[in-house]
């Protein structure tokens, strides 16, 4: 499940592991572990109906000091009670459910993370899970993440580069798959215009670029031939141009109004427009992120185009049988769309995004992160509803953590999942897991 993979990148790591000795950047540390779970998770068919599996995940790690980071193991599910529809016989070897496993991007699964650099080094490249991404301001990409589809499992790509005055990030959600690709370059005109260290960090152009390839693997249980003109459908291209300007820059506060434009590259041109304030206050371990915007959308094109469980959206943007996000008309029109972010320490991370739209239509996604018990206790929850006014689509998920000991701990989950059906449609159902961990590390 997609809290549980954020979870134990968390709690697995050397740092969660009381027993563990800490990295240095000179001597590797080497991690190892396995996990065992018992789940319940919806069949394929009829909804309603669950089978029963044991979830072995292996787990080895390699870490250098906060520069170099790689963990690899995939969890693999292991059919043990087949409810109807009998699935079994689309299974590997009867028993390492099929779905996981029926296409290359599913072995991106392999690899849970590998890192190079870190904040205080101008290259970065990270593989493996995305979670929560943003790119620059938002407007193109904003919290997406590429593992909201269960029967998928790719390993994304995110890399950024600073050269002076210039930032360059780009993202791959699949990096064995032409799924979505998005580019971003920022320019601090005020480091480059003017000689005053004050006006550094203050003015910035970015322009950036999205596409969805729809090039990657077909829902399960559907060929190549008979889903070709159901994947071309899914194909999207957008532009955007932004500018920000900080106001306000002191120890504790940082105030910027920032706007841009975009366009869909499509027969239309559709295109939007956005505006905002974005204000960031930090007071000790207490830091607080609030943004707000006016946009305007219509058509092909809205702001934050590839957002939240945009995995599920390129099949029904809306609902569970609604046109792909590709192929959505949005009525045209303004719509608001607010953030707010609080972090205390490493003990709470909480976040609320709700946005409007022309017709009626209202998007929230909210999550929460507790670290209790000196961080031997993990909590994650998330609920992302879209569609609400409209054809409303919820999404619930979530997880807890307990180290017992030193290198054993205890995880449960649960909430709603969505399988694409092979003729786009997506299936509602629900899972639970409880198991155990065990880990260590050299």
């Amino acid at each position: 499940m997609t809290l549980s993979l954020l979870c134990a990148l968390v709690l697995a790591a050397p740092g969660a592991d009381a027993g563990a000795p800490a990295p240095s950047d000179t001597e590797p540390v080497v991690t190892g572990g396995v996990e065992l779970e018992g789940l319940a998770f919806p069949s394929s068919g009829p909804p309603g109906a669950l089978d029963g599996y044991a979830v072995v995940t292996p787990l080895l790690g390699f870490h250098l000091g906060t520069r170099v980071d790689a963990e690899l193991g995939p969890p693999l599910r292991l059919r043990l009670l087949d409810a109807a529809p009998a699935e079994r016989t689309t299974d590997h070897w009867g028993v390492l459910r099929g779905a996981d496993w029926d296409s290359l991007s599913d072995f991106g699964a392999l690899l849970h993370t590998l890192r190079v650099g870190d904040d205080g080094t101008p290259a970065r490249l990270r593989l493996g899970s995305l979670w929560g991404v943003t790119l620059g301001l938002g407007h193109l990409v904003r919290r997406f993440s590429n593992g909201d589809d269960p029967d998928s499992h790719p390993a994304g790509a995110r890399a950024s580069l600073e050269l002076g005055a210039l930032r360059v990030e780009a993202l791959a959600s699949d990096v064995l798959a032409a799924r979505v690709f998005a580019l971003e370059l920022a320019w601090d005109a005020g480091r480059t215009l003017f000689s005053s260290a004050e006006l550094a960090d203050r003015f910035f152009l970015a322009g950036s670029v999205g596409v969805d390839a729809a090039k990657g693997p077909v829902p399960f249980g559907c060929s190549s031939g008979a889903c070709a003109s159901l994947a071309s459908s899914l194909g999207a291209t957008l532009l955007q141009l932004d500018l920000s300007v900080v106001l306000v820059r002191s120890r504790s506060l940082r105030l910027l109004v920032e706007g841009g434009g975009g366009a869909r590259v499509n027969a239309a041109f559709d295109s939007g427009l956005a505006v905002g304030l974005v204000a960031d206050v930090e007071a000790g371990e207490l830091a607080l992120s609030a943004r707000v915007e006016l946009r305007s959308v219509g058509g092909g094109f809205r702001p934050g185009f590839f957002g939240p469980l945009y995995d599920l959206a390129r099949w029904s943007d809306t609902g569970f049988h609604e046109a792909p996000r590709a192929s959505a008309v949005l009525p045209s029109g303004v719509g608001l769309d607010g953030e707010l972010r609080v972090e205390v320490g490493r003990a709470l991370s909480a976040a609320l995004a709700v946005e409007t739209f022309p017709a009626g239509r209202t998007d929230l996604d909210a999550s929460i992160t507790l670290e209790l018990m000196r961080s031997r206790l993990s909590a994650t929850g998330r609920v992302v509803a879209q569609g609400l006014g409209t054809a409303p689509r919820t999404f619930v998920q979530g997880e807890a953590r307990l180290r017992f000991a030193p290198s054993l701990y205890g995880v449960a989950g649960g909430g709603t999942v969505f399988l694409v059906q092979p003729d786009g449609s997506l299936q509602r159902g629900v899972f639970a897991s409880l198991g155990a961990g065990l880990d260590f590390a050299r």
